[in-house]
């Protein structure tokens, strides 16, 4: 598991996410976070399964592109057709089959929004900061108590203290930007 923390700034959202990955025993890196090339300004940062957070990285017109040139990316697109979009594309690609569930969370920020997409297909908005992940509690106490801090600095001390409190967290950060 991992930890990704998302930031609302005057500019848009700002993401970060550490970059350990476990099974068992063996830690390895990968990027959690990262920029969708069909649909700039957004980002997707995901916990849970490596397979599903690839997969996603890979896929195009998660967001359909006549609700980006309208401007109407909001909630109820996030739940009815970009969380089908996840679905879809996983099980196009044998990552997921029909006797299988969604077991990764993910947060999709475009331009000055973010939706934290979970398992079972239930969206949430962001308002300020959320986070999702391991150790999440430690994450949303660091975020609780540095606010008034610059955001880049918020979500490294959020990750930092997770990663000293949470064996599957490590302080290797990306962060990334929808601006």
């Amino acid at each position: 598991m991992s930890v990704v923390v998302a930031i609302k700034t005057d500019k848009g959202f700002m993401l970060g996410a550490d970059r350990q990955i476990t099974r068992g025993h063996v830690k390895n890196k990968a990027h959690k976070i990262f920029t969708l090339q069909d649909c700039p300004n957004t980002i997707v940062g995901g916990v849970g399964w490596m397979k599903d957070l690839q997969g996603i990285s890979f896929s195009e017109r998660l967001i359909p592109e006549i609700y980006i040139l309208k401007n109407n990316v909001d909630t109820k697109l996030m739940y009815e057709t970009v969380y089908d979009n996840i679905i879809t594309y996983l099980k196009n690609h044998d990552r997921l089959d029909d006797t299988e569930n969604l077991e990764s969370w993910f947060i999709i920020a475009y331009k000055d929004k973010a939706w934290v997409i979970e398992p079972n297909g239930y969206v949430v908005e962001v308002e300020d900061y959320y986070v999702i992940g391991s150790g999440e509690e430690v994450a949303w106490g660091s975020l609780d108590s540095t606010i008034g801090k610059p955001p880049k600095e918020r979500i490294k001390i959020a990750i930092e203290s997770t990663s000293n409190h949470i064996i599957s967290v490590d302080n290797d950060i990306d962060i990334l930007t929808t601006y």
